[in-house]
């Protein structure tokens, strides 16, 4: 029974641990014991899942701010869209307004040679009298 024991110990450790005899796995543990090597893997288990979160934390920060960025751009492009469409509608309302006081002052100015070409007759009228 011990020799079937050490058997399957030295098949063990020969194929599990890649060591032909003691000193040959004592070396390759550096001088540490399995215990220690198995506790490090588990802290490092342990490190790498909390960096998993941590990263997928990050990349859900991200993505929210990419977002929220995504939202401010589109606001401010309306708002440039609202104020561009209002300041063309401004510049029509300006024209239309100014081509009406165009026409108005060119009809004042046929009002005002009217009213001169008429006291003129009057005068001329009143001195014929």
């Amino acid at each position: 029974e011990v020799k079937k024991v050490n058997k399957i110990f030295a098949d063990f450790c020969r194929n599990e641990i890649g060591g032909k005899d003691i000193q040959e796995i004592r070396t390759k543990l550096n001088g540490r014991t399995l215990s220690q090597i198995l506790e490090e893997n588990e802290d490092y288990e342990t490190e790498k899942d909390e960096l998993t979160r941590k990263k997928g934390e990050l990349e859900a920060e991200i993505i929210l701010l990419t977002n929220s960025r995504i939202n401010q751009i589109q606001e401010k492009e309306r708002i440039i869209t609202r104020l561009k469409e209002e300041k063309t509608d401004l510049e029509k309302k300006y024209k239309k307004k100014s081509k009406q006081l165009d026409e108005e002052q060119c009809e004042n100015n046929k009002l005002t040679k009217q009213i001169e070409g008429l006291e003129e007759q009057i005068k001329q009228l009143q001195k014929d009298k």
